[in-house]
């Protein structure tokens, strides 16, 4: 198939596919780590996702290394932030995944607090009445109260993105 791979790994992946021989080898750093990149959309990086991810495992000695190539599931946590790393071990080396988390049309994203734009009728901000929004998780009810201004924000508590906690190291 000829899509490239959402998730992966080293500096070809800006040159559509292409790269030297020296770039698998200097994508380690110096403590045998790999970088990698993985894309995400808005929603995966808020309710947490698991992406496949294609690895180097660095193999052998110093007179004679290998490559190997294997495929990992990487498990993004609900709450991770563009430009967040995660580290994992895969085998005996450590790879470092940096996630970049795409733009949504819909919502964005400020610390944990996720805001959306929504339109009312004159009627609706003089009176009042209820409308219904795209949530992270559902599609909420949201009471507008009489005499609402133009610009108003309305707090949802608890209905953001969740607390990313300390990740911990996942073995694959």
């Amino acid at each position: 198939h000829d899509a490239l791979p959402i998730c992966g790994y080293g500096p070809n992946r800006s040159r559509g596919g292409f790269s030297s021989p020296f770039d698998d080898i200097f994508n380690f750093d110096f403590h045998g780590g790999q970088q990698a990149q993985c894309s995400v959309s808005f929603m995966e990086a808020a309710k947490g996702a698991t992406k496949e991810l294609e690895v180097l495992l660095l193999d052998g000695n110093v007179r004679n290394p290998t490559l190997k190539r294997r495929m990992v599931n990487v498990p993004i946590p609900a709450g991770i932030a563009d430009g967040q790393t995660l580290r994992l071990t895969v085998g005996n080396q450590e790879v470092f995944v940096t996630v970049r988390v795409d733009e949504s049309d819909y919502f964005s994203r400020v610390g944990n607090d996720v805001h959306t734009n929504a339109n009312i009728s004159i009627s609706q901000a003089i009176l009042g009445g209820i409308i219904r929004i795209q949530g992270l998780h559902e599609d909420l009810n949201i009471r507008i109260h009489p005499g609402t201004d133009s610009h108003t924000e309305l707090t949802l508590s608890g209905r953001g993105v969740k607390h990313m906690e300390a990740y911990k190291d996942r073995k694959s």
